[in-house]
C-alpha cells in the first residue's frame, strides 16, 4: 500500500482558508490531507497559560454563551425579565419598611431611605446573580465540557456578563423612585459604568476561585447563599457607614464591596464618595484575585471530565 507524503506546507490559498495549524493528518485519507482543517490541541505556554488568540477565535461561541443564559434565566416563567425589576423594588421596599420605619435608621443628608438603599441593592443583586452563576458555570455545562473542546473561560465570562441585561433593566426601578421623590442625579452618574466593570472583575476574580472548587466539592452552591447574605449585611449597603463605630471602620475598609456599594451609591444620589483606601483595596483585591484565579483556573481545567 503507497501512502503519500505528508505535505511540508500549506498554500497561500489554504493558509487564508484554514489559519489555525494542521496536524497528524496521516489518519486522513490520502486525497483529502492537505485540505481537511485539523485542530490541534495542546497546553497553553507560560505562567496564565490563557491563548489570547485562541479566545478571540471562539468569540462567537462567547456570544452564543451569553445569549444562551439569557433567553433561559426566565423560561417557564410567567412574568419573565420582569422579575429583573421586581427583585431590586421588592428589596427596597422590605428594607425601607424595616431598617427606614421599624428601625429608624437615617441616612443623612436629608436623603429618603429607599434613595439611600436603592443603589446599593441593585449593584447587589448583579453581583449575587453573577457570583452565583460564575462558580456553577462550569457544573452546569457538564455535558458540554466533557463532549466538546473550548476555552472553559468563556463559560465564566458568560455566566458573569449575561446578568448585565438585568442590572440594566433595574436602573427603571432606579428611575421610577427618582421620579417619585422628584430626584435628579448629578453628573457622577456618568461614573456608574466604572463601578460596574469594577463588580464585574471582581466577579470574575471570585468565580475562577469558586468554579473549580465547585467541580470538586459540590458543596458549593448550598453554602453560598448564606454566604452572600452575612455578607451582604456586613457590608453599609442597608445602613450608612455614619452608624457603624469608628473603631470598626477599618473592618468596613478591607470589605471589597463596600467601596463599591459607596460608588455606586455616590454615582446615583451623590454624598460622600468611597474612601481612598477603600477603593484602592477594593481594586487591588479585584486585579490579584483576576489573575490568581487565572492560574488556578487554569491548572485545574484538564480535570474538570475527571468530576463532571
Amino acid at each position: 500500500m503507497t501512502v503519500a507524503p505528508l505535505p511540508e506546507a500549506r498554500g497561500a490559498d489554504e493558509q487564508a482558508r484554514y489559519p489555525w495549524p494542521v496536524a497528524v493528518e496521516q489518519a486522513l485519507p490520502v486525497e483529502h490531507r492537505g485540505s481537511v482543517p485539523v485542530r490541534r490541541i495542546q497546553p497553553a505556554t507560560g505562567l496564565f497559560r490563557i491563548d489570547l488568540r485562541e479566545l478571540w477565535r471562539f468569540r462567537e461561541l462567547e456570544v452564543f454563551l451569553i445569549w444562551r443564559d439569557i433567553k433561559s434565566r426566565y423560561r417557564q416563567t410567567v412574568l419573565g425579565g420582569t422579575w429583573a425589576i421586581l427583585r431590586p423594588l421588592l428589596s427596597t421596599v422590605v428594607f425601607t419598611v424595616i431598617f427606614g420605619g421599624v428601625a429608624k435608621i437615617k441616612p443623612g443628608g436629608g436623603l429618603p431611605y429607599a434613595l439611600f438603599v436603592l443603589p446599593g441593592v441593585v449593584l447587589w443583586t448583579y453581583f449575587s446573580s453573577a457570583i452565583s452563576g460564575g462558580a456553577s458555570s462550569v457544573v452546569g455545562n457538564g455535558a458540554l465540557v466533557t463532549k466538546a473542546y473550548f476555552p472553559r473561560v468563556h463559560l465564566l465570562l458568560a455566566a458573569v456578563l449575561a446578568p448585565i441585561i438585568d442590572f440594566t433593566l433595574s436602573l427603571l426601578v432606579v428611575v421610577g423612585v427618582f421620579a417619585w421623590y422628584h430626584h435628579v442625579p448629578n453628573w457622577h452618574v456618568v461614573l456608574l459604568p466604572v463601578f460596574l466593570a469594577l463588580t464585574v472583575v471582581f466577579v470574575l476574580g471570585l468565580s475562577l476561585w469558586l468554579a473549580p472548587v465547585t467541580v470538586r466539592y459540590r458543596d458549593v452552591p448550598f453554602a453560598l447563599p448564606f454566604v452572600l447574605q452575612i455578607w451582604m449585611f456586613l457590608t453599609p449597603i442597608v445602613y450608612p457607614t455614619s452608624i457603624v463605630p469608628a473603631r470598626f471602620h477599618w473592618l468596613l475598609s478591607i470589605n471589597p464591596f463596600t467601596a463599591l456599594a459607596a460608588g455606586g451609591r455616590w454615582s446615583l444620589v451623590g454624598g460622600a464618595p468611597p474612601g481612598a483606601a477603600a477603593l484602592a483595596t477594593s481594586i487591588g483585591l479585584s486585579v490579584a484575585l483576576t489573575l490568581g484565579g487565572l492560574v488556578y483556573f487554569r491548572r485545574r481545567e484538564p480535570s474538570f471530565p475527571d468530576y463532571l
